[in-house]
């Protein structure tokens, strides 16, 4: 279980370091990030206290507690209503944080109280990275194998609630097949190949659903396309070698996702305390969890409906906040 709550915390951790208040999510240059970090004086001798978690965490806070809500064997409908009401309502804890615009924008057209209310139209435009950031305690919760269709419906539906593009809930997909092989301990090199087995699945199922059918086929290859062509640059596209890549890129939403893996597969190993003592939100989680669970310990349902025990040193510290929008500086829209 502690690689359960490592993954979540984790996830936090590296969001709050990419974001930086501000001031790395969108600094494109690693070794320019890695050299102020080395001025602070390393991972192993700074506080986070006083940094935020980004809209990254806040989603994907909102997505799990969703899945807590919904218990062991929810219908996917109503697990779909509750993740649609929490994205509504944790739009409103985003001031300081730079949510996207795609998300401000179309949680806004999501009615989680009407039947069907979690769909929104197809939109041309929703290709960011907004999903896949906050999908991944959805492979953490549908890990085993036999529940990979439940795993890709619900990393969809999930993410093109806000990214209705194939190339934005595609990501989702990613990040929650992703966890859901670092739980496995399918290796780090065979996922993106494992991905593109996956897609004519995910295909099938977007063109069973009936909903925006033409609109999706005729944008699904890009992704396709993209996804191939990352692999063969980082020359992973055997599923065997090590990849090689740039450090650079939307520095709070990648370490949010990467930090995640590393938690499922690694647990707390080589992270010093210090990054996660001071991890913005820990109160707010327990009191929230703990009100939903009727526990008077904080617990995180998450994965096979166990109860995993998170109150420990090794946990979430939230706080309180608003909704302001920001554009992602390369143009892209999370």
């Amino acid at each position: 279980m502690e690689k359960y709550v490592a993954s979540m915390v984790l996830s936090a951790v590296g969001d709050t370091l990419g974001y930086y208040n501000g001031k790395w999510e969108f600094l494109q240059s690693g070794p320019a990030i890695h050299k102020e970090l080395a001025e602070m004086g390393g991972l192993g001798n700074i506080s986070i206290q006083g940094w935020k978690v980004s809209d990254d965490t806040v989603m994907h806070l909102a997505t799990a507690e969703a899945l807590v809500a919904a218990g062991k064997n929810p219908s996917l409908e109503h697990l779909y209503s509750l993740i649609a009401k929490n994205y509504k309502e944790c739009m409103n804890d985003m001031t300081g944080r730079a949510p996207g615009v795609t998300s401000m924008e179309n949680t806004q057209k999501l009615d989680p109280g009407r039947p069907g209310g979690w769909r929104i139209p197809f939109s041309p435009q929703a290709g960011g990275c907004g999903a896949a950031m906050r999908s991944m305690c959805i492979g953490l919760r549908f890990h085993r194998p036999a529940e990979l269709d439940t795993l890709v419906q619900v990393s969809i539906e999930s993410g093109r609630m806000t990214h209705h593009h194939p190339t934005g809930y595609l990501g989702s997909l990613a990040s929650a097949l992703f966890t859901a092989f670092a739980v496995n301990g399918v290796p780090p090199p065979a996922w993106g190949k494992r991905l593109l087995e996956v897609l004519p699945r995910a295909k099938a199922y977007v063109r069973d659903t009936g909903f925006f059918v033409e609109e999706n086929m005729g944008q699904w290859h890009y992704f396709e396309e993209q996804w191939e062509k990352y692999l063969a640059e980082r020359g992973i596209s055997d599923g065997v070698s090590l990849p090689t890549f740039p450090p650079k890129g939307d520095s709070d939403s990648t370490a949010a996702i990467a930090a995640c893996w590393w938690g499922a597969i690694h647990g707390f190993q080589g992270i010093n305390t210090s990054l996660y003592t001071h991890l913005e939100y820990r109160d707010r989680l327990e009191q929230k969890v703990t009100a939903e669970s009727g526990l008077k310990s904080f617990v995180l349902k998450l994965i096979t409906g166990r109860v995993c025990l998170i109150k420990t040193e090794r946990s979430l510290r939230l706080g309180n906040t608003l909704p302001e929008q920001r554009r992602n500086v390369t143009g892209k829209l999370k």
